[in-house]
């Protein structure tokens, strides 16, 4: 019985191995070359491998996967032959076939459907022909639907009586079995572990583009520890997936090479990320039109995240956001290098991509750029902010207090700094007390909330993120400041709304319209006399939009649920309608039948909202 280690090697060693297997005379035996599906080592195979294969001997590879016969086996054992057949082979099939004279015309009426597979082996036995100085590469021996014993007997016949050198390449982890393991024992002396490591791997795959794409070839090459670093992290060897980026990323590669290194940095990461989800299955390509909130994933709100995390593992049983899930699997290193790109979230789902659209959101990128205030935020506001010397931490603890303080902090950046500095007063690594920091991040956050940018998504995120008694009371008053900045901008836009009405300016009333979503409660903020009088005087273009898109906002059967507050205005704009029709007398026919028209939807909205 033959020795049957298992060995870690790396694509030396396996090429060192092979040599000697090459070499060797009278070998009656196989070798093995295990590895994950994907891992690369048909391309290895290819790549490494079969250059070494000179002079008499000759390599043929066969695939294994799906096939159920052992017929076809050995069909595909003669084709692998054929370019190889020596007279006295020829001689064999020529005395075996019925009306094929060669191989050559065999393969033709086989191409060409005039014969078929089993005209062309009426009469051939495959194991009369000259395997001498062959080496075959059975590939996918675990996807071989014949029975593993059957045909590791099949293939051992000819290693032992028809000196054919055999190279399996198989993922073991799918067959094993007591009757692999024991049909294996007669027929593989060595089994090699395949894992290449990706600094040997990247570059192989990027010789696909030194011809067609030189610049993007170098930049690979340029690249490979940023590209090395991020898959070791994300544990991604499977050669499929790596491939995928790859060539995603070349199509990005003509806008992003002119960006800063940050941001091709952030689309490197990006794309690696939805590729792996969707490689892995954790989304599909129907999702392509569906973000899934992965555009509110920043420092802050990764770091409210890790904050409300509980130490027990009870956090692991509830349901998670995706945006959470995200952030668990890719971001724990890599918060500060992400950044939604859409454009590129729909090129790899869907395979389209709009690269003017991404140039845009590249040239977008480019104006946010980050302030120092907020640099020294992420450095202090960090769970590693024990790694920093004292004097650092004292000198930016001390320039991040003076700046929340002078409300330079988005609003919700006011929870993460009531975390980390509520928690440095306890362990007394500031001089401020408690109360001192909660007073003070007050009187910031009322002068950050003069800004006009909120975001519902991580305010909802916020809330629902679990923390300390202390943080949820300061939750609870950074939520009233966004709201009353939500009200604010409520007013403005009802503003613009009546104006647009008064002025019959139908383009500014085109773009304020389709913006009112079911979280701005517009009719809430309004002044319902100013706007009353606003239809009033409205020419009748301007009415009739204003009553389709009217329509439309309230469409929904559950609107009662986020625009109830918005009742009385409807009631009280629908009220003087019914005064003015039945007190009119004279005035515009057509101006009448719209205010009727208008009063109809404005009884059936004050229904859904009743």
């Amino acid at each position: 019985m033959q020795s049957n280690n298992k060995l870690n090697m790396t694509s030396d060693h396996i090429q060192d191995i092979f040599k000697d297997y090459l070499k060797a005379e009278n070998t009656q035996y196989a070798i093995m070359i295990n590895g994950k599906w994907g891992g690369g080592k048909t391309y290895f195979w290819k790549e490494k491998l079969k250059p070494l294969i000179t002079g008499k001997q000759k390599p043929i590879y066969i695939t294994l996967n799906g096939i159920s016969k052992i017929e076809t086996v050995e069909y595909h054992m003669f084709l692998g032959l054929i370019p190889y057949l020596s007279n006295n082979d020829n001689k064999i099939i020529k005395s075996a076939t019925k009306f094929i004279s060669n191989a050559t015309n065999a393969i033709t009426k086989f191409f060409t459907k005039s014969s078929s597979a089993s005209d062309i082996f009426n009469g051939v036995v495959v194991e009369n022909l000259n395997y001498s100085n062959k080496i075959i590469c059975f590939d996918d021996l675990e996807r071989c639907q014949i029975p593993i014993e059957e045909i590791l007997g099949f293939i051992n016949n000819f290693i032992e009586h028809k000196s054919l050198k055999v190279l399996f390449l198989a993922d073991e982890t799918k067959i094993e079995s007591d009757k692999y393991r024991q049909a294996k024992e007669k027929i593989i002396r060595h089994t090699v572990n395949f894992e290449p490591s990706l600094e040997e791997l990247i570059p192989q795959l990027a010789k696909k583009f030194i011809k067609t794409d030189p610049d993007y070839y170098n930049f690979l090459i340029t690249e490979l520890s940023t590209f090395t670093e991020i898959f070791t992290e994300y544990k991604e060897n499977n050669l499929r997936n790596i491939s995928f980026v790859l060539d995603c990323l070349q199509l990005l590669f003509p806008e992003f090479r002119k960006a800063k290194k940050e941001f091709q940095s952030e689309t490197i990461l990006f794309t690696i990320i939805i590729s792996m989800e969707l490689k892995k299955g954790h989304i599909q390509s129907t999702d392509y039109s569906d973000p899934k909130n992965l555009s509110s994933i920043n420092f802050s709100y990764y770091q409210m995240l890790k904050a409300g995390r509980k130490d027990d593992g009870s956090d692991e049983e509830r349901d998670k956001s995706y945006a959470e899930i995200i952030c668990d699997r890719y971001l724990s290193k890599r918060i500060e290098q992400y950044y939604y790109f859409g454009s590129i979230y729909k090129f790899v789902l869907s395979g389209y991509l709009d690269l003017s659209e991404y140039k845009k959101q590249l040239a977008h990128r480019n104006t946010l750029v980050t302030s120092q205030e907020v640099l020294d935020l992420r450095t202090v506001a960090n769970y590693n902010f024990r790694t920093l010397a004292q004097k650092d931490f004292e000198c930016l603890s001390k320039v991040v207090w003076k700046n929340a303080i002078a409300g330079k902090y988005s609003i919700y950046d006011y929870v993460l700094l009531a975390d980390f500095y509520f928690f440095f007063s306890d362990k007394e690594l500031i001089k401020e007390t408690i109360d001192e920091v909660k007073s003070g991040l007050i009187k910031g956050l009322n002068i950050a909330k003069k800004g006009n940018n909120t975001d519902n998504y991580q305010m909802s995120n916020l809330l629902a993120f679990k923390s300390t008694e202390r943080i949820q009371e300061f939750k609870k008053i950074v939520s009233q400041a966004h709201e009353e900045m939500k009200s604010g901008q409520h007013r403005e836009l009802a503003n613009r709304l009546v104006a647009s009405l008064s002025t019959n300016d139908l383009t500014a009333l085109k773009e304020i319209m389709p913006t009112l979503g079911l979280d701005i409660h517009l009719f809430n903020a309004i002044n319902k006399e100013n706007l009353l009088a606003a239809i009033f005087v409205s020419s009748n273009a301007t009415l009739h939009y204003f009553i389709k898109l009217f329509g439309e906002r309230y469409r929904f059967s559950n609107v009662r649920d986020f625009l109830h507050d918005e009742k009385p205005c409807i009631d009280y704009l629908k009220t003087g309608l019914e005064n003015y029709l039945a007190t009119s007398e004279s005035g515009e026919g057509l101006k009448k039948l719209m205010f009727r028209e208008l009063k109809s939807e404005l009884d059936e909205i004050s229904k859904k909202l009743s």
